[in-house]
């Protein structure tokens, strides 16, 4: 297998299960470096432990993206380690399943922080290592729920709208990157067998995707082989 990553420097979020797992193990396998975060250590050593014969190098550290200084304190780790950056992989999100009228404050600024806010919280972080890439790229990992005219399911309605706004940070992002020759894309998959998945369906739904079908197309996002896409919405049905 040709490794598309050799020597390449890559931060994943949501590192430690469903799609974020995934992506960290393909481009472990095609040889990157990848610097991982996620809540829980004890998954993110699981992950460790897992890929650790593969030919590519894991950094872990637990981190809670709802946290704005355990982001900085984040890519602190990461400057321990390198100057530059050739690919971020925003994956994190949660799911919360209420009705608009039954949303609290508390509920909606939950699933906003993580779901929005820390994706452009941690773009703003990497953009000065990904500037130094001689061809970098980001990858939002969003949802067929956040695009615009396809079903809606009752009680989504939060983690839609985090999912929407997504879009628009990937859309201005592109734009204002684009100087740089930073390239910023997004995935939105349909139904994905994760735990989120199992928790937010619908009965009896089950899921049209893997987490390694959705990374292969983070991967191809991530490649030169993509190029010049930006900007795009790359949606997967399934």
């Amino acid at each position: 297998m040709e490794q598309q990553l050799l020597d390449k420097k890559a931060v994943v979020t949501g590192a430690s299960r469903g799609i974020g797992r995934a992506v960290v193990e393909l481009f472990v396998a095609h040889g990157a470096e990848v610097f991982c975060c996620a809540r829980s250590r004890e998954d993110l050593e699981d992950l460790q432990r897992e890929v650790s014969g593969a030919d590519g190098v894991v950094h872990i550290k637990a981190v809670d993206l709802a946290l704005p200084e355990e982001i900085e304190s984040f890519f602190d780790f990461v400057s321990e380690h390198t100057a530059s950056l050739d690919t971020l992989v925003n994956s994190a999100g949660i799911f919360e399943k209420a009705k608009i009228e039954e949303t609290s404050e508390a509920v909606f600024n939950r699933v906003m922080n993580l779901n929005l806010k820390a994706p452009l919280l941690v773009c703003r972080e990497a953009i000065n290592y990904l500037r130094k890439a001689e061809s970098a790229t980001i990858v939002n990992i969003s949802s067929l729920s956040g695009c615009f005219g396809l079903q809606k399911f009752p009680g989504f309605g939060s983690y839609d709208i985090s999912k929407y706004g997504l879009w628009g940070l990937t859309e201005i992002l592109a734009l204002e990157l684009a100087e740089y020759g930073i390239r910023v894309n997004q995935v939105s998959p349909s139904g994905v067998d994760t735990d989120m998945f199992r928790q937010a369906s619908p009965p009896g739904m089950e899921p049209l995707l893997s987490p390694e079908d959705v990374a292969r197309s983070v991967l191809y996002l991530a490649c030169e082989q993509s190029a010049p896409l930006s900007g795009e919405n790359l949606r997967l049905f399934g």
